[in-house]
Formats: structure tokens, C-alpha cells, sequence
């Protein structure tokens, strides 16, 4: 497969993406639930994980009433204190019940390349801090576990970060537990097979640009870029992440247009997705009812 169909891919969402209006965006429980409705329908495969979300959203219509809008699942969640050491996690439990819906996957979807969100929480002496999407990548082919977090920063600013590099370490360490228990033992790959120390990542670029509207798009785009890099890696099989993201920065690098940054057309990118998934669905991403009615159309076609 010839890498200018991905280029042709991330072109289009670019294009998409600089023209018109920004999207009105708000990451939320809805829209990951969302997202990965529309990764099963899209690619074709089961994820158990999202059975009885689907159960749910195939009576919505019937019932009218309000629906919990994410799958039945545990969160990985990381504690720390105010001097950003690590105070507890989950990362046994969860690494446990990731495992185990990913072996289930995999014998429900033979011989397929799979995708899996991973979700984690942060808490700073047990209060909410943040949260974060990423994007667990299983190619029986090539016998690869690629663990991709979008949000990759220099090995100088996370060393100013603590906060963010405890937090990182620990995500690291449950999707390590998960990829070593794997029967077949696949080779465990992340961001430091596609960056450099001194590279800045996808949406760590994207979030940069001045052109973002904050009023509009809020939450962040973690869970878009996850989506989108799970979304590639299945539409172009061959690709690893290291791949796909190289495709990108190289259309990036090539753009035409002298007063963008590279920033700017991170963020083109992203809200071409957005408007994609929008085009397919008529969805509006900053309305709670418009997302739980395109679970429910997305359902329908599962």
C-alpha cells in the first residue's frame, strides 16, 4: 500500500478542516462513547467492552429518557499529592480487566488489527484533575502492541512537569502489564518509537495554535486525535502509528500556505475530523442530546 493514500487521507481532513467555521466541539462521556460506536460500525469488529452500551442505545428511541452515555467499565485512576508523588492506582485491577476484553476481542475478531481507547484520571490529593484519551493499537499480523499517546512533550518540559510525568509513568506501567501477559507476546511499541526525546507530538502541537477558538472547542482533543490515529491504523492496515504520524508531519511540512504554523495545521487536521464524523452522522459535537442521537443511528447499523 502506497503511503501517498494516507497523505490523500490527511489531506482531505486538512482541507475540510482550514475552511469555514471551526466546529463547535466539547469533549465529554458522550462523545467517547460516540467514538467508539463509530470505530465498531466503521471497521466492523466487536469490542465487548460496548455491549451493553449498544444494548442500551437499541431501546433509546423506545424509552426517551436519559441514558449513562459510557460503557459498563472500570477507569484507570492515578493519585497523587501535592508534591506530585504517586499515593495510589488502580493499575493491577485495571491492567486485569483491560487484558481480559482485549483477549476477548481478539478471539471475536480473529486474524483483525484492533483498536482499544484507554481512558485515564488523574487525581491530586483525591480531587479530579484531569483526564486523558489514548489509543491501544493490536496487529496479530505484525505481532505489535503500540501504546499512542498524542499529547508526547520534550524530555526537558516533562521533566518540569512532574505532575504529568507521574501520571505518564504510571499509564505506561498498567499498558506494559497488559501487552506482557498477551499470549503471543507482541512487541510493546510507544511514543519513543515514533518521536524523538525532543519532539513535540500531534495534539501538544495542535493545542499550541493561536487559532484555536476555547469558547467553541473545549475539553481538549485528546479523544479526537486517539480516535482519528485508531481510525487511520485500521483503514491503512500496513501503517504502524509511527507510520501514519510520519505521513502527517510530512503533509504538514509541505503545506503551501507561509503564515500557517505547524501548530495551525495540527489543528486543521483535527477539526477535520471532527466535521467528518459531524458529515456522517449529523452530529453536533457540543450538544449532549446530538451525540446520543447519532449512538443511537450509529447502533442501528451495527
Amino acid at each position: 500500500m502506497k503511503s501517498h493514500r494516507v497523505e490523500t487521507a490527511i489531506e482531505r481532513l486538512y482541507n475540510l478542516g482550514s475552511k469555514g467555521e471551526p466546529p463547535r466541539y466539547e469533549s465529554s462521556s458522550e462523545a467517547e462513547t460516540l467514538m467508539n460506536l463509530y470505530l465498531l460500525q466503521k471497521h466492523g469488529f466487536r469490542n465487548p467492552m460496548y455491549d451493553k452500551i449498544i444494548h442500551k442505545y437499541r431501546h433509546y428511541r423506545l424509552r426517551r429518557s436519559p441514558i449513562e452515555a459510557h460503557a459498563d467499565h472500570l477507569e484507570h485512576c492515578v493519585y497523587i499529592n501535592r508534591k506530585f508523588n504517586l499515593v495510589s492506582d488502580n493499575n493491577h485491577e485495571y491492567a486485569e480487566l483491560f487484558l481480559n476484553n482485549l483477549l476477548e476481542m481478539i478471539q471475536l475478531n480473529p486474524g483483525k488489527k484492533l483498536v482499544c481507547d484507554f481512558k485515564s484520571c488523574l487525581f491530586v490529593d483525591d480531587d479530579f484533575d484531569l483526564g486523558h484519551s489514548e489509543m491501544v493499537i493490536f496487529d496479530p499480523a505484525f505481532n505489535t502492541f503500540e501504546y499512542v499517546d498524542s499529547n508526547h512533550v520534550p524530555i526537558q518540559f516533562s521533566r518540569k512537569t512532574a505532575k504529568q510525568f507521574a501520571w505518564q509513568e504510571a499509564r505506561n506501567q498498567t499498558m506494559q502489564r497488559v501487552a506482557a501477559a498477551l499470549p503471543s507476546k507482541p512487541i510493546y511499541m510507544t511514543n519513543a518509537d515514533i518521536y524523538t526525546n525532543y519532539d513535540w507530538g500531534l495534539q501538544s502541537l495542535e493545542s499550541g495554535s493561536e487559532r484555536s477558538t476555547k469558547e467553541e472547542e473545549t475539553g481538549g482533543y485528546c479523544l479526537m486525535w486517539s480516535h482519528l490515529l485508531g481510525d487511520l491504523s485500521l483503514s491503512y492496515p500496513h501503517y504502524s502509528v509511527a507510520g501514519i504520524t510520519k505521513a502527517i508531519f510530512k503533509k504538514a511540512n509541505s503545506s503551501s500556505d507561509l503564515t500557517e504554523t505547524l501548530n495551525d495545521y495540527m489543528l486543521a487536521v483535527i477539526r477535520g475530523y471532527v466535521k467528518d464524523v459531524s458529515n456522517v452522522y449529523s452530529v453536533d459535537f457540543s450538544s449532549t442530546a446530538s451525540k446520543h442521537d447519532a449512538c443511537y443511528h450509529i447502533v442501528a447499523r451495527l
